[in-house]
């Protein structure tokens, strides 16, 4: 076995590689960074998303359309014009919560987990601990 770079993206933090069929590439993100990315595997280039906070996971709902989990918010994200609609409000009044990872089950729900940024400091424990959330249609 050998390992290769795919792409030299210099993310800060980059988490949570997701393969998507339909576009034949992978997305990530930049948590600190506040990037999507996208690996494309035919032609090796890379696109990135600035997002407007921090981002924590992404999902796929079609081959333009993620769901993004951004600090405060989740989010739809669109792929050709950039455009972001706020879905839900996610820990917006705790400004030092984050959300880190997330994935859909096989009912269609997304599970999104958080966690504080500062974690040694003893006075947000265990008010403020990570969480895990549930996020269903309505």
């Amino acid at each position: 076995m050998k390992a290769i770079v795919a792409a030299a993206c210099a993310n800060i933090l980059g988490e949570g590689p997701v393969w998507h069929k339909e576009r034949n590439s992978f997305f990530w993100v930049d948590i600190e960074g506040r990037l999507v990315q996208e690996y494309e595997l035919n032609s090796g280039l890379t696109k990135s998303w600035q997002m407007p906070a921090r981002t924590g996971m992404l999902a796929f709902i079609n081959d333009h359309e993620l769901i993004v989990a951004l600090q405060g918010a989740v989010v739809l994200f669109n792929l050709n014009d950039a455009s972001i609609s706020t879905i839900l409000a996610l820990d917006a009044d705790k400004p030092m919560m984050r959300p880190n990872d997330g994935k859909c089950d096989s009912e269609g729900r997304l599970w999104v987990g958080t966690l504080h940024m500062n974690l040694s400091d003893p006075r947000w424990k265990p008010v403020y601990a990570g969480r895990k959330y549930i996020i269903e249609k309505t």
